[in-house]
């Protein structure tokens, strides 16, 4: 489970290794016991210090507290590798990593167990007015009445996500006799009904469910996606927790629908702001139980997860293998020099793709061909995989579990290989069959490393895949152009580049545009309503 590397790549004798937030003693003493390293223990660093120190190390270990931003990296002379104890990677600049050859490596899953126990303990506190009721006590009173709650037995509970920790809080669900729905788009009935869980859509999970556990990734399409809407379609009296990911549900939203009765209770761990500020009405309401991120947060998994990040660094400097990397894939020196940008393009045109629907994925199909045939193209294919699930997953894919998440989630992956590949000495075609419909993406490198997105659906384009982009589909009608790109103008979102195509029927048209920043989701609706415009999509790469 890792890539092996060809060759020793320092020629020093000692490593030097920056240890940036607290590890405990048995990690510390793993990564001590490295041949030839020097371990330097600095916490609380700002970034300003990072970029004086940075320039020493090899190898940088951080949890979540300590931020490796783009400056930091630039700053860095000698660094082979970022090390992060924990699933998330959102405090490392992976793009800054990436292009300047440093590998990034987690610990995926080794705090599922953790974040399914305090999601149920979340909601059992909810359930009983736990925290509320010792408050009382502790101010001397003795109030019963005050602290009626409910069972969870016979209760039904519904997941919005349904990865690892979800899956885990189902099986604990259905132990305490509860009934469980779950909606994830990217997952099969299939793998819905081996763990005894009913897949259903969003609104039928909202109308359904007495409480409602989060689970989801943090992107641009589920932001604020429990907000005002979604809670005007839940049952009278229900409750939320959310131990996934502040940001999902809208706040101000949820704050006004307990203070309506419409909810009766919320539990969160995670805010869209952290720390959450003292002021915040959230934390001083009498029906919000709250914690401040301790979803990971047991003696068991801070260990799991600090041991797991030394062990790897101490393969990675004494076995030169990479386990559990972020951006590395699993080849050698050689493979990754010579086909290394369509990996690259791969993973981006994964993400790419994994934007686009909402909507269970069925079937992933890679078409390599060209001079890349000279190669194993297994790993561009995992780079495919790898960036199409980071999209749709909450908890962390990198070029390791790619592959087995897909499997678990019933989506069948097929390669194949074509020698002629038209106008290009190489091309990539991914073709995704979502629950409705496929989209197919092609992409090729020109020159030594200018990536290019060739061919969307049946139109021809010639896209840079970088930054925001806007998918637009529009009736061929003159002054289409000119209506949306004002909108943007007036909204002072800047368009940077921009490619028009015309679909073979002469009817309808595409434009992708690369814009300098997101589009808000008031620009959006405003895009939508123009004349002409059949669909409007964002993607981030």
């Amino acid at each position: 489970m890792g890539v092996k590397k060809l060759g020793r790549f320092w020629n020093h004798k000692m490593i030097k290794i920056l240890v940036c937030d607290e590890l405990s003693e048995k990690g510390m003493a793993i990564l001590k016991s490295i041949p030839d390293t020097h371990l330097d223990v600095k916490t609380g660093r700002t970034e300003k210090e990072l970029i004086d120190l940075i320039s020493q190390y090899e190898a940088v270990v951080v949890r979540s507290a300590t931020k490796i931003t783009a400056p930091v990296i630039e700053a860095s002379k000698k660094l082979k590798v970022i090390a992060r104890a924990g699933t998330g990677y959102d405090n490392i600049d992976i793009e800054s990593a990436t292009k300047k050859g440093i590998v990034v490596m987690n610990t995926p899953a080794a705090n599922s167990v953790a974040a399914a126990e305090h999601t149920i303990a979340m909601m059992m506190a909810l359930a009983r007015n736990i925290p509320q009721a010792h408050q009382t006590l502790q101010e001397g009173k003795w109030d019963r009445k005050s602290f009626v709650g409910v069972e969870l037995t016979g209760k039904c509970l519904g997941l919005i996500g349904f990865g690892n920790v979800g899956r885990h809080v189902a099986l604990r669900a259905r132990a305490l006799k509860m009934e469980v729905l779950a909606c994830d788009p990217f997952v099969s009935e299939k793998a819905a009904d081996e763990a005894g869980v009913m897949l259903v859509s969003l609104d039928e999970l909202y109308q359904r469910a007495d409480f409602i556990s989060i689970h989801s990734i943090l992107n641009e399409a589920t932001r604020h996606m429990v907000g005002k809407e979604a809670f005007s379609k839940m049952k009278n009296g229900m409750r939320v927790v959310n131990c996934a990911r502040g940001g999902i549900i809208d706040e101000e939203a949820l704050l006004k629908a307990i203070q309506e009765g419409k909810i009766l209770g919320a539990a969160l761990d995670v805010f869209e702001k952290e720390p959450v500020p003292t002021d915040h009405p959230l934390l001083h309401h009498s029906r919000v139980i709250t914690t401040p991120h301790l979803g990971a947060s047991t003696d068991e998994a801070q260990e799991q997860v600090v041991v797991a990040v030394a062990e790897q660094l101490r393969t990675y400097f004494t076995d030169e293998i990479v386990v559990n990397g972020v951006n590395v894939p699993q080849v050698s020196r050689e493979v990754l020099r010579s086909i290394g940008n369509y990996i690259d393009l791969g993973q981006k045109m994964g993400w790419f793709l994994g934007q686009l629907e909402m909507s269970s994925v069925d079937e992933v199909h890679v078409e390599c061909a060209g001079e890349i045939l000279k190669y194993d193209t297994s790993p561009i294919v995992t780079g495919v995989l790898c960036g199409l699930m980071q999209q749709i997953l909450l908890e962390s894919i990198n070029f390791v579990n790619a592959p087995i998440a897909a499997k678990e989630r019933g989506i069948r992956v097929v390669e194949s290989r074509v020698a002629e590949a038209g106008n290009y000495l190489s091309l990539v075609t991914v073709a995704v069959k979502f629950q409705n419909l496929e989209h197919r993406l092609s992409g090729s490198v020109f020159g030594k490393d200018h990536q290019r997105l060739v061919k969307f659906d049946h139109f021809y384009i010639e896209v840079v895949p970088k930054g925001h982009l806007l998918i637009i589909h529009n009736e061929d009608k003159p002054g289409t152009v000119a209506s949306w790109s004002s909108i943007l103008g007036r909204n002072n979102i800047n368009i940077s580049q921009m490619h028009l195509a015309l679909g073979s029927d002469r009817k309808l048209a595409l434009a992708i545009v690369n814009i300098d920043t997101p589009a808000p989701p008031h620009v959006i609706e405003e895009l939508k309503k123009l004349p002409n415009i059949q669909s409007i999509r964002k993607v981030k790469l």
